[in-house]
This record gives structure tokens, sequence and C-alpha cells, in this order.
């Protein structure tokens, strides 16, 4: 022991330190993220963040705490890092859907007809880029049909409500639908 090195000494001390702190880590990671392999990735993060900032921890505050806030801030990044990805890559895309984006740019009314699976499979593609709100208005108004009357009786919106919703809703998704287009193009 006494011809330890110093690194390796603090390894084994950092080693230990999230040992303990694992379980309190997970648990933040499990109420915060689905995907598990956001889940490793993050995890990572968050030793690697801690390794880094142990120096600045004061002690004014419990170690848990100041874990938790880089842990918080860690699976909020890696969220937004998640939700701002806006286009699809073309690799995504089945046969189909890229008939139907190449014949929305061709403008052929009848394509676009005999192609509506493969847009609502776009639009169902491209709905979890969009907030919560925006992906009910439409799949209630869009997909499912029903009137904006119906959808304020269902969610206890006003129909203006729904119908401004619907129209920002919209946009939102022809803009990631146009960027995905992009890449195709």
């Amino acid at each position: 022991m006494a011809t330890e090195s110093r690194a390796s000494r603090s390894y084994s001390r950092f080693a230990a330190l999230l040992l303990y702190l694992k379980p309190y880590i997970d648990k933040i990671l499990n109420t915060r993220l689905r995907c598990h392999q956001a889940k490793e990735d993050t995890n990572q993060d968050i030793h690697i963040k801690i390794y880094r900032k142990l120096g600045q921890y004061s002690g004014k505050v419990p170690l848990k705490n100041w874990v938790s806030r880089i842990a918080v801030n860690a699976c909020t990044d890696t969220y937004n890092r998640k939700t701002r990805r806006t286009e699809i890559g073309f690799g995504e895309l089945s046969e189909e859907q890229v008939r139907y984006i190449e014949s929305v740019k061709a403008c052929n009314k009848s394509d676009l007809r005999e192609d509506r699976y493969a847009a609502q499979e776009i639009v169902t593609q491209h709905l979890p880029r969009l907030r919560s709100a925006d992906q009910l208005v439409i799949r209630l108004h869009y997909l499912e049909g029903l009137s904006h009357r119906e959808i304020s009786q269902q969610t206890g919106w006003t129909e203006s409500l729904s119908r401004v919703r619907a129209h920002r809703a919209r946009i939102k998704l022809a803009t990631s639908i146009r960027a995905a287009e992009k890449v195709v193009a």
C-alpha cells in the first residue's frame, strides 16, 4: 500500500464515492429520461462532471444535493439535445416515405391521395419532435378527424385555443418535414 500512487488512491476514493451515489443518480436518471441509451450516456456525463467539479465542492450543501444539481442539469441537457434534433436522416425513411416526399415536391395531387398512408407515417414519425399539447391536437384533429368543438370538449380547451394550437402545430410539423426533405435532396 505504501507504494500505491496518489492518482490510484484518488481514483479508488472516487470509485467508492460513485458507488455510494449510484442509487441516487440512477433514481434521478430513471425519473427524467426514458431511453436506455440516453440514460447510459447521461450517467457517464454525470460521472465526468462530478469528477471534474469535485474540487469546486465547498461542503456548504450536502453532497447529495450538489450531485443532484449536476445530475438534473445533465438530464435536462440530454433532453434538450434530443428534442432539438428537428430533422430525420434519409436512412430513417422507408422507400414509401421517400416516394411520398418526392411526390410532394412534384405536387402531383393523385399521388398524394394514393400515398396517404405514407403521409400519416411521416406525420407520426415527426410528432415526437412537437410538444405534447401540439401532438395531441394534431392526432385528434388531423389523424382522428375530430372537430375543434369535440377537441375542446375532450381537453377542456376553448375552441379558439384548439384552432390556434392546431395551426401552430401544423406549422411546426411542416417545418420539421421540410427539414427532412432537405436531407433527402
